[in-house]
């Protein structure tokens, strides 16, 4: 999902330089398809958080580094033969330095035809002709090794409801919201927000900033805007249809998977030459022809760049812990109640149960008041308390029981939570 993110991402930007270069069509004006050699250089210094993490600062943090390289041949009258790119001068080269071969953990793609102590090579063969912004031959290299310890020059925060698909529902609209505070004007902001999940389907329902959309699928939507950025603050914004899959059962949890990231754009027109150098952030990137075409080449600079990362998974029920008071149950008592106190694991609130399907023993329904939220066991974890009509409960008991299990149940956010306590049975006056 990544790669084909920012190769998406990459071609608007192709687009949207071509069109400012005078080499793509304007509407409303005649024009010839270009017919030259299309190059994309992207870099960039990455950071990926989990999906529990939902707002990145400004402060440092430790990037790692991404590198996409992208051609395309657009003379459509001819094949590009013999099409070579090599990386050399290489001081941070992707190799295991025990065995000698590329790093597991540096994701290169395609495997290189060969490699050395400090380059790659690729040969790509021929090449033929396209207009198509989608014929393009790729080059994909991360390296989670090569850090940096920098700013990313923006905050970025994600936030979604409901985050959950209810076990009684097939299908529920989330809205998602990325926050934007970018520190430097002058760079080119994107942002995207996608669905990969395997256990529901997606489709984007509606969405702001509708004229800086680049991509717009079903599960996916990428904005684009260019400097300068005027406004101190951008909140993308979705609503997207999320449904659960057939034979899917329980509640799911969807995490959204979301991208932000500045970065400069710099474009260049060659005349016909058989080859060409870029100049990369650690070695030289040379793409060597045997025709003479012409060339555009687009470099971004390192971008920095954030991934909220997706999450999903279907929860069945959620165990709780709860607590009876008393601990000693009277028969003999003339008490009004019996009190229940409820936590739930991490990544749940009691906040959200929704007190009217609380039940004890899937008989005695909670009442509607007394209830609080507090911190009855001071263990620094929120509890909910309830109460339940004590002669309601003494109906459960059995003659010359001496102990008592209570299963406390309910629903939060739409899924299923239990949990169980064991108390005394007493007869005295």
């Amino acid at each position: 999902m990544k790669t084909t993110l920012i190769y998406q991402a990459s071609l608007a930007l192709a687009i949207v330089a071509l069109a400012i270069s005078g080499l793509m069509p304007i509407a409303g004006q005649a024009s010839e398809p270009p017919s030259h050699v299309e190059v994309v250089v992207l870099e960039y210094h990455m950071l990926e958080v989990p999906p529990d993490v939902d707002y990145v600062d400004l402060e440092p943090k430790n990037l790692y580094y991404q590198l996409h390289f992208q051609l395309q041949n657009r003379e459509t009258n001819r094949v590009l033969h013999n099409v070579e790119i090599n990386i050399t001068d290489i001081s941070h080269m992707p190799i295991d330095p025990d065995t000698g071969e590329l790093c597991p953990e540096c994701e290169l793609w395609p495997q290189p035809t060969s490699f050395g102590t400090n380059w790659i090579y690729w040969y790509a063969g021929d090449l033929s002709g396209s207009q198509e912004f989608w014929d393009w031959y790729h080059i994909f290299w991360k390296d989670p090794r090569r850090t940096y310890t920098e700013s990313l020059g923006f905050s970025a925060e994600r936030t979604y409801e409901p985050k959950y698909i209810p076990a009684d529902k097939n299908s529920i609209v989330q809205v998602v919201t990325l926050t934007i505070k970018p520190l430097d004007e002058d760079k080119w902001l994107h942002a995207g927000v996608a669905y990969e999940q395997s256990l529901i389907s997606a489709k984007v329902l509606d969405y702001n900033y509708k004229d800086k959309v680049n991509v717009l699928k079903p599960n996916e939507i990428e904005w684009i805007i260019e400097p300068p950025l005027t406004e101190d603050v951008y909140m993308f914004q979705i609503q997207v249809e999320l449904a659960r899959k057939p034979g899917v059962i329980g509640s799911i949890r969807v995490i959204p998977w979301c991208r932000a990231d500045l970065r400069d754009v710099r474009t260049v027109d060659l005349p016909s030459v058989s080859n060409i150098n870029a100049i990369l952030e650690d070695g030289i990137l040379t793409i060597k022809v045997s025709d003479n075409p012409s060339w555009h080449i687009m470099y971004e600079s390192p971008s920095r760049t954030v991934f909220f990362e997706s999450y999903e998974n279907v929860i069945q029920e959620i165990e709780a812990s709860v607590d009876i008071e008393p601990d000693t149950l009277n028969l003999k008592s003339n008490g009004k109640w019996i009190t229940s106190y409820i936590e739930l694991p991490e990544g749940y609130s009691v906040k959200d149960i929704d007190v009217s399907t609380i039940l004890l023993n899937n008989t005695v329904p909670a009442l509607e008041k007394p209830v609080n939220i507090g911190d009855y066991d001071n263990d620094g974890i929120l509890d909910l308390m309830i109460k339940f009509d004590r002669s309601m409960v003494m109906k459960i008991v059995k003659p010359g029981q001496q102990w008592i299990t209570f299963e406390v149940s309910g629903m939060v956010q739409g899924i299923h939570f239990k949990g169980f306590d064991t108390i005394k049975i007493i007869s005295k006056e």
